[in-house]
């Protein structure tokens, strides 16, 4: 039977598959390099110039927990500080964001999570001086995506394949669907990601013209399938180290474009998205995607 004539049911089976095939891989644990490749602090230097009509959103995620050490889900609801790996982590990123000099920006969102404000904290503290005081400014709609209390805190083999069939759905079109035991729906994350840029690009616009948020690695993997329109399957394998950087630049007029139902995001022709989905995304383009040279060669506990 061709994928034209199944039914919506046997499309979203299909679609669910796929999607536990794609986040399978994506989810891989991927450890710093073992080979001995020079760390490399300046590795935002290479970037190419900001355009003038756009502003440019550092988006990072945290440093790791004992949770990502230990290969357990932490989600929205378990909420434990990084550790002394990601402390050695979120000194490298913010060296590294240091070296960007008079372009480092002087503002940086954190979600209401310890692992993101803690990071955040430290990052802060290497790229202040006297003459750049830092605002730190939690924003709770970057926090990590909710999976539900069935996956919270449990180890990732036990927890992956309710989450898998929940992306999946989400994959599908099927974006009122939630996690086993509560939990966000697809479209409620896929929202406040739209509103997030959205009011980083009017911050950053007011503050300099760029700005850090410091989140989470699932909440980054939609968001940047979200701004580049990509099938939400192929964004759940997007890699998302502990402290890596991805890099947007967003028009600074606040001009947006609109995804709706029958996005790539969520299956393209063969959607099951309700008919009045529709997101409202910054025009621009993401320019670096887990950018992590600052980080070889970390020596781990």
């Amino acid at each position: 039977m061709s994928v034209e004539g199944m039914n919506s049911w046997d499309r979203r089976t299909l679609v669910e598959s796929m999607a536990a095939s794609v986040v399978a891989l994506g989810s891989l644990a991927v450890s710093p390099s073992s080979a001995m490749v020079p760390y490399n602090l300046a590795c935002l230097l290479d970037l190419p110039p900001v355009p003038k009509d756009c502003v440019r959103i550092y988006l990072c995620r945290h440093g790791q927990t004992e949770n990502n050490r230990l290969g357990k889900v932490q989600g929205a609801r378990v909420d434990p500080p990084i550790n002394y790996n990601g402390l050695d982590e979120a000194k490298r990123l913010g060296t590294a964001l240091d070296k960007l000099k008079d372009k480092c920006p002087s503002l940086i969102y954190h979600s209401n999570l310890r692992r993101s404000s803690e990071t955040a904290k430290t990052v802060s503290r290497i790229i202040q001086d006297d003459d750049k005081p830092i605002s730190l400014i939690e924003l709770s709609s970057i926090r990590e995506v909710d999976f539900g209390s069935v996956a919270e805190g449990k180890p990732l083999s036990d927890a992956r394949g309710g989450m898998l069939r929940t992306f999946g759905s989400w994959a599908a079109g099927f974006v009122a669907e939630r996690g086993d035991g509560g939990g966000e729906s697809g479209r409620e994350v896929m929202e406040r990601i739209a509103s997030s840029l959205r009011f980083l690009v009017k911050e950053a616009n007011e503050n300099g013209g760029s700005v850090i948020a410091i989140s989470h690695s699932k909440f980054n993997r939609v968001l940047l399938a979200v701004m580049e329109d990509k099938p939400l399957i192929q964004g759940a394998a997007i890699q998302q180290a502990n402290c890596c950087i991805n890099v947007l630049d967003l028009k600074r007029d606040g001009s947006t474009t609109t995804l709706g139902p029958k996005c790539n995001l969520l299956g393209g022709p063969l959607s099951n998205a309700p008919d009045d989905f529709s997101l409202q995304i910054p025009v621009g383009k993401v320019v670096r995607v887990n950018e992590k040279r600052h980080l070889e060669n970390l020596e781990f506990s």
